[in-house]
């Protein structure tokens, strides 16, 4: 990736560019992915649903999920044990290591997570049909460089490391 910010005339179109972008892209988001009144993730608070969101990708620890959460392990704590109590997520031991703890999804949380899925995959297919189908392809192609940029420029912590709060101590 080129970087042209030493340019000021390009400097300036970047900035008009990020300016755009931060105004447009939560926009599409509300517009294209609104929930219908009855879908039981409305009554969801929004720390639970981002806690669905990164579980649908797999088991985490406490220690990444605080991590994609951007919150504090303590914070995380916290929403998996109310998210544990109403049977939305489950707790598990790690079968490599059996110190580590892992939260996943129950089949509640899956089918919760699923069925939104779904519902949104059907609103975008309906904006996306008033793009070309090249356009289309062009459009998640570059989505998908924007986000691997993201992740180069702001994931700072592996993962898979081990962190303290996620072993059982014996």
């Amino acid at each position: 990736m080129t970087n042209h910010t030493n340019d000021p005339q390009a400097f300036d179109s970047l900035k008009r560019q990020a300016e755009a972008i931060e105004d447009l892209l939560p926009r599409l988001a509300r517009r294209m992915f609104h929930l219908q009144e009855n879908h039981p993730v409305l009554d969801m608070p929004v720390g639970q649903l981002r806690v669905c969101a990164a579980l649908m990708r797999g088991p985490m620890t406490l220690t990444a999920l605080s991590d994609e959460m951007n919150a504090t392990v303590s914070a995380a704590t916290q929403i998996a044990d109310r998210m544990e109590k109403v049977g939305l997520v489950v707790r598990s031991l790690g079968t490599d290591d059996r110190r580590l703890r892992f939260i996943t999804l129950s089949e509640t949380g899956q089918e919760l997570m699923r069925s939104r899925r779904l519902m949104r995959q059907a609103q975008a297919e309906e904006v996306l049909a008033a793009l070309s189908p090249d356009d289309r392809t062009k459009f998640v192609e570059i989505l998908s460089r924007a986000l691997a940029a993201a992740q180069t420029k702001w994931n700072h912590q592996d993962h898979n490391e081990l962190d303290p709060a996620d072993v059982d101590l014996p």
